[in-house]
């Protein structure tokens, strides 16, 4: 009850500045954390470099908002 996750995507509408600072810090951590570079690399391979990132973005929130 009230303990839901929500699957939205990172979007435009979304704050301009809160993005750029989520995408800088995530690709600062596919530098130092095994976990996100793992899932980064995997990604960059089936999609483009852009949109794998913002997948390690999105992924980091989801690390966040769970604990």
């Amino acid at each position: 009850m009230g303990d839901s996750i929500s699957n939205s995507h990172i979007t435009r509408m979304d704050n301009k500045i809160f993005r750029t600072t989520l995408v800088q810090v995530a690709l600062t951590t596919v530098k130092y954390n095994q976990y996100l570079r793992n899932f980064y690399l995997k990604l960059k391979n089936k999609k483009e470099n852009g949109k794998a990132i913002i997948a390690v973005a999105r992924k980091m929130l989801e690390i966040i908002t769970r604990h």
